[in-house]
């Protein structure tokens, strides 16, 4: 399993291409983003997005269908 803390928010469109690249075939990776547009479209195209909400008991999952997509 690999996790990703922000990281494309970090990088350039190149170098964000080039890690969707190297991460795409993985069997399962988790990206975290403050916003979808920090996302490469590349990895937008294969992912499923998840989103968490505050929920009367706490941080829930809003189901991927839910989540914005521009």
């Amino acid at each position: 399993m690999l996790l990703l803390d922000d990281v494309f928010s970090e990088l350039d469109p190149e170098r964000r291409s080039h890690l969707v690249r190297r991460i795409a075939d993985l069997p399962q990776a988790f990206v975290t983003t403050t916003t979808l547009d920090d996302l490469d479209p590349e990895l937008r195209a294969i992912a499923t997005a998840w989103e968490v909400r505050p929920g009367p008991a706490g941080a829930v999952l809003a189901a991927a269908d839910a989540v914005s997509r521009p």
